[in-house]
Parts: C-alpha cells; structure tokens; sequence
C-alpha cells in the first residue's frame, strides 16, 4: 500500500506541478501510514505471542500434573507392595508357629495318625492377580487369594 501511494506521489509529481508543501504533508501521510501498519503488525505478533506462550504453560503443567501423579502411584504401588511383604512374612511366622504347636500336641496325643518321623507341612500359595473377569461374590476386584496345601513329608 505505502508503494502504491509512493508511486502515485512520483507520477503526480512528473504530471503537474505539485507545490513542495504538498509533497511534504503526503510524504507525512505516508510515513504516519507505515507507522501505523508496523504498529499493528507488532501487536497481532504480541498476541500471537502470548497465545503460544498460554498453550505452553498449559502444555507444562499438564504434564508437571501427570509427572506428580505418576510419582504418587508409584509411591502406592511401592507401599502396598511392603504391605504384602510383611502380611505374607506374618502368615508365614504364623504357620510356622502353629507347626511347632501341632507337632508338640501330636507328639504328645498317643493317637496320632502319622509316623513318628513324619512331618505335615502346610503350603499357602498367595495369587495377588486379578482381572475384570475374576472377581469374588461381592465385585471386590483387588482382595488377595489364599490357598493351602498340606503336605506330608
């Protein structure tokens, strides 16, 4: 546009006669034009700018968010972990106990149905999987299954 209005100024300039003041009030006219496109260039930029800078934050905090949440559930995962750990060691103790409690009663009942040198040991087997498809009476999905074995030796 300032081109158009430039090559207008010469042509005119070369057709007739123009007085100086007027080439001067147009050559303002062109630079206040320009001023004011540069202007509006500058700011549709700027916004452009800070549109792009929004979508970035956004972008950062979703995935600050999704970071904490994995570090959560792992922390979870982690803690329930040691819980199984230590409700297993505690049955195991348990179990064992109890062995040495039976093993003392049998020994000292005179009708024990094993041979003397004989020992029952009891097996549990823990199935902490579970799925969508296998679920106990009550739709508990996430319960702990137990099963015992006895076993003579």
């Amino acid at each position: 546009m300032v081109k158009l209005l430039e090559s207008i100024i010469s042509s005119m300039q070369k057709a007739s006669s123009l007085k100086d003041s007027d080439i001067i009030s147009l050559g303002t006219k062109i630079n206040e034009l320009e001023a004011e496109l540069k202007q509006a260039t500058n700011s549709s930029l700027e916004i452009k700018a800070k549109e792009l800078e929004n979508e970035l934050e956004k972008v950062t905090q979703n995935s600050s968010f999704k970071n904490g949440l994995i570090f959560c559930l792992r922390s979870r995962i982690s803690n329930l972990e040691d819980e199984l750990d230590q409700v297993v060691s505690q049955l195991h103790q348990t179990i064992h106990d109890s062995k040495i409690g039976s093993a003392k009663a049998n020994s000292a009942s005179s009708s024990n149905d094993y041979k003397h040198d004989e020992i029952v040991e009891e097996i549990l087997h823990f199935s902490s999987h579970y799925s969508k498809h296998e679920s106990d009476e009550k739709g508990d999905y996430d319960s702990i299954h137990c099963t015992c074995y006895y076993v003579k030796r």
